[in-house]
């Protein structure tokens, strides 16, 4: 029990600088928002293990997470990962797997966002922005493999009438760390290729 207390006093300050960092309307909006995607989830046959957060309460969690801005970025890259396997573990191990390879892919997107700015500014050639696209499609599996120890905000089940079982995350990465990540892998492959085009992407990206 006194671990138990200790543990309280510990997270405390961060409960309260969550609640402090979202007004009362926001929470009324997360918490009316996380009741109707929970009803719609348990009309479908959604679940919570035993012992699990209750749903609405992951899904109001999983709000807030997302509204937590850096300045004006996102704090936070969230992303589903949906698996039907023949139990519960592998469709999980293999839902947190999806779940991080669209993290990937959100980095991907946000790469090519900054190429093509790029581009119409005149500081790539075509043929440079078409490498260096390319390196970071190629480099997707391994950003999201090394992406490491990941925070599940909400997992749930099904029990499907084969028998088989359907398993949902929702994880949540810091961007900042995604995209050191990220940008790791990016140049460990193009050193390993060209280390011009890495000179180019590290004056293209202001990570």
């Amino acid at each position: 029990m006194r671990k138990f207390i200790l543990l309280l006093v510990a997270l405390m300050p961060f409960v309260v600088a969550q609640a402090d960092s979202l007004s009362s309307k926001q929470l009324k909006e997360i918490e009316k928002d996380a009741k109707k995607e929970a009803k719609n989830f348990e009309s479908e046959g959604w679940k919570v293990l035993p012992g699990a957060l209750p749903m609405q309460r992951q899904l109001e969690e999983s709000y807030k997470l997302q509204r937590e801005r850096e300045g004006a970025e996102p704090k936070y890259i969230m992303e589903d990962g949906v698996v039907v396997a023949q139990n519960y573990n592998a469709a999980k191990l293999q839902a947190v797997d999806a779940a991080k390879l669209r993290i990937a892919g959100a980095l991907e997107t946000e790469i090519a966002g900054l190429i093509e700015s790029s581009l119409s500014n005149n500081e790539l050639s075509t043929e440079d922005a078409a490498s260096i696209s390319k390196m970071a499609s190629e480099s997707k599996s391994k950003i999201a493999q090394s992406l490491g120890r990941v925070s599940t905000v909400v997992e749930l089940f099904q029990n499907l009438p084969n028998k088989t079982v359907r398993v949902m995350v929702r994880l949540a990465y810091s961007s900042e760390k995604a995209r050191e990540v990220a940008k790791k892998v990016l140049y460990k492959d193009m050193e390993e290729k060209s280390s011009e085009l890495k000179d180019k992407l590290d004056k293209m990206v202001d990570w």
